[in-house]
C-alpha cells in the first residue's frame, strides 16, 4: 500500500517514529487545536473539533514532530531519498513574494492545525513551524522569523 511504501522507504530508515497517517493515533503530547470563528475573526479562539477519523494521504492529514521533519529535510538534501535527477527536479529556483530562492517550501493546515517547512539552501536557513492554530499562523511566524534572520 501507499502507507507501507512511505514507511519502508522514508519513515523507518530515517527513524521518523513520530510521523504517520494512522487514524487510531493517540498521544498525550498532542496539542489541542484552536480555530477562529469564520463569521467573527475578532471573537476568542475556540477549541477545534477533533480531526475527522480518516486516514491521511499524500495530500495531507498526517502528523509529525519538529525533530522528525528536521530529519526528513536533512536526509532529503543529503541525497538519501532521491537520485540526482529527482533532486534537480525538486530543487529548482522558483519565485516567491520575498524573492528568488533555492530550497523547499512545504505547508499545510486544517481547522486548529497549521505547519510550514521553509528551507533556503543558499542561506542554509531551515525554519519549521508547527502550530495548533488555524492557517496562516505558521506561515506568518515563518515569514517573521525569516525576515528577522535575513535582514537586508
Amino acid at each position: 500500500t501507499y502507507y507501507d511504501y512511505i514507511d519502508s522507504l522514508i519513515l523507518d530508515p530515517l527513524g521518523m517514529e513520530n510521523t504517520g497517517y494512522r487514524i487510531d493515533f493517540q498521544d498525550d503530547r498532542l496539542a489541542t487545536g484552536y480555530m477562529r470563528d469564520p463569521q467573527d475573526p475578532e471573537a476568542p479562539l475556540q477549541p477545534a473539533d477533533p480531526f475527522t477519523p480518516i486516514m491521511g494521504n499524500s495530500a495531507g492529514g498526517g502528523y509529525s514532530t519538529l525533530d522528525d521533519l528536521y530529519r526528513f529535510v536533512k536526509a532529503f538534501y543529503a541525497g538519501e531519498l532521491l537520485d540526482r535527477e529527482g533532486m534537480v527536479l525538486t530543487t529548482t529556483h522558483f519565485e516567491r513574494s520575498v524573492g528568488e530562492m533555492k530550497g523547499l517550501l512545504l505547508g499545510g493546515g486544517a481547522p486548529g492545525a497549521n505547519s510550514i517547512i521553509d528551507y533556503d539552501i543558499d542561506a542554509d536557513l531551515l525554519i519549521i513551524v508547527l502550530s495548533n492554530y488555524d492557517p496562516p499562523g505558521a506561515e506568518e511566524a515563518a515569514r517573521t522569523i525569516r525576515g528577522l534572520i535575513l535582514k537586508p
